[in-house]
């Protein structure tokens, strides 16, 4: 059993690649058309590359939603994967704003904005939470379920708004212009 903040650091991160799976998954074709360009591939490697992204995303959240049955080891190497995933995110994403790309990813399963210091940021965060979920596994998990709830609940909460981001964004911008 985990304490709450792993759990909630989990939950976040388990909802975050869970959506991100999900519309990769919706919109296979397009996503898999948007790693065409992004790395010089064939669209059969890109198509090889969307499913080994959906694996790796999915093995995550099976890995983070797993600790609750398992040891607190299978948790760690779930919030490890991601963090690894993410920095092989971030990496991309730097790669492309470095060379002055209006790239843009369906990264959960919609269009969203060119990559920018606002994809970083958001990967940087979830990073530190990876981090943080690691380290707060060596908490007692002495557990009230109204404290277990809670944990949850705000987990699921930001990883709704994470993926929602860019979103979120265009509609706080659109009222700065109004």
């Amino acid at each position: 059993m985990i304490g709450y903040l792993p759990a909630c650091f989990a939950t976040l991160l388990a909802g975050v690649f869970g959506m991100s799976a999900a519309g990769k998954l919706r919109n296979f074709s397009e996503f898999a058309r948007t790693l065409e360009p992004l790395f010089h591939i064939s669209e059969r490697r890109a198509r090889l590359l969307t499913v080994a992204l959906l694996l790796s995303e999915g093995a995550t959240v099976v890995l983070l939603a797993a600790g609750w049955i398992a040891s607190r080891n299978v948790t760690a190497a779930g919030f490890l994967m991601a963090l690894g995933l993410l920095a092989a995110f971030e990496l991309v994403i730097l790669m492309e704003i470095s060379r002055g790309r209006q790239t843009r990813c369906l990264c959960f399963g919609r269009e969203e904005a060119p990559f920018g210091i606002r994809h970083v940021a958001r990967n940087a965060v979830l990073g530190v939470s990876c981090v943080a979920g690691v380290v707060s596994l060596e908490t007692p998990a002495g557990l009230h379920p109204a404290g277990l709830v809670v944990s949850l609940l705000s987990g699921a909460v930001l990883a709704l708004i994470v993926a929602a981001m860019d979103d979120l964004i265009a509609l706080f911008h659109g009222l700065d212009n109004a």
